[in-house]
């Protein structure tokens, strides 16, 4: 059904001859003619619409598409290379003439990006095939990053850029291929809701001020720009953060549904990836297998993750929460713990460091019934992936 629903569509789209050698999508990806691509895939899904082979190849073009044009909007803006904010450490060229940013601005680009990501995420939710394999050449993958209609950037220069890894010195895989499967549908589908999560704790909070006065670290051409010495620039950034306001305080609750969405799908991903008895460059492997970014994965790491994965949960649906000593580092008398769950459905106005500071977290936030948040576990997980290598492994595995 398949390859009828892309004859059919080639033809009526006038496009080149179907080649059941590799997926279509990669034509597209390769050429770096992402609109087109997902206009073919949503045609030919409307032909075959139980087809969820051409349902992934959708989906993994719009996750390209989203980072494509968070790129275009950063390089319109001046994003500047050095950044190590969330969302602004995506390698972009210095545009020569760079549009003006604001604070408004910046909010709308994290907004478009979340869209692309739930887009993305609402067609992989969609995928019900359990065999379901998509083989991908990311090294040449090619995008536009500079909203010039010529896709110059490769994928694989991206990657080294962000991960400080060259794919290409693996000869035995220059073509950095990797072969997607159902394991690898949950782990995107985590990597979108922990993304959108991320964005919406971000835009939560009314950043403006703290903006204006770190714009020039950021972009190349801010409408307002800090004049001073850096000094001052601190003292202003700690007197704005005494008070943190909230500009739209129901995406915490979003934040904390999408983490809780993270943490079922990380679930489902080893559930997925430990059944696996194939090893055919695999992004993400379990132990008897071997992966593309010859990282090693045994047991004992997956099940310390999950085990941390399951505390996060139980924090975030309240069944355990915050331990009293944690909360006592902002108010030395707490004898209570903190309810997540609560705080995040039901934030206050704002957060006053110095009444947090004088008279402790709000009644309504303690919990003295529910258990505390095990902190072991996290413990285990930096033991378990060797402490020095636990950023990139828990930044792997999602």
């Amino acid at each position: 059904m398949r390859w009828m629903a892309l004859v059919m569509v080639s033809v009526s789209l006038n496009l080149a001859p179907v080649s059941g050698d590799e997926p279509l999508v990669q034509r597209y990806l390769h050429t770096g003619q992402l609109a087109r691509g997902e206009q073919v895939l949503e045609s030919a899904l409307e032909v075959a619409p139980e087809d969820d082979q051409l349902r992934f190849s959708l989906a993994v073009l719009q996750l390209f598409r989203g980072v494509e044009r968070l790129g275009q909007s950063l390089y319109e803006f001046g994003c500047l290379p050095e950044n190590n904010m969330p969302f602004l450490r995506f390698p972009v060229h210095r545009n020569p003439d760079p549009s003006t940013i604001t604070y408004p601005t910046l909010r709308r680009i994290l907004i478009g990006f979340q869209a692309d990501l739930a887009a993305a995420e609402t067609t992989l939710a969609g995928i019900r095939e359990t065999e379901v394999k998509l083989p991908l050449r990311l090294a040449d993958v090619r995008l536009d990053l500079t909203g010039s209609g010529q896709s110059q950037e490769r994928m694989i220069d991206i990657l080294r850029k962000m991960m400080g890894r060259d794919f290409r010195d693996d000869k035995d895989n220059p073509d950095f291929l990797i072969c997607l499967d159902r394991g690898d549908v949950a782990w995107l589908r985590a990597y979108c809701h922990l993304l959108m999560g991320m964005i919406d704790l971000q835009l939560a909070v009314d950043g403006e001020a703290a903006f204006d006065l770190q714009a020039d670290q950021h972009f190349a051409k801010p409408k307002r720009r800090f004049e001073g010495p850096d000094q001052e620039r601190w003292n202003r950034l700690s007197e704005v953060w005494q008070v943190v306001r909230f500009k739209d305080p129901a995406r915490l609750r979003h934040f904390r549904l999408h983490f809780l969405k993270v943490c079922e799908l990380n679930r489902e991903t080893w559930a997925y990836i430990r059944a696996e008895t194939d090893n055919d460059h695999e992004w993400l492997p379990n132990p008897r297998q071997t992966g593309v970014l010859r990282m090693p994965v045994s047991d004992e790491m997956i099940d310390a993750w999950l085990q941390m994965v399951a505390e996060v949960e139980r924090a975030f649906n309240g069944q355990k929460k915050l331990p009293a000593w944690i909360i006592a580092f902002f108010h030395s008398d707490s004898k209570k713990g903190m309810n997540l769950q609560v705080f995040l459905d039901e934030p206050p106005e704002t957060i006053e460091w110095e009444r947090l500071k004088a008279e402790g977290v709000r009644e309504k936030y303690l919990d003295g019934i529910h258990p505390d948040v095990d902190i072991g576990a996290f413990l285990r997980v930096g033991r378990a992936f060797q402490n020095t290598l636990a950023v990139g492994y828990a930044a792997w595995f999602n």
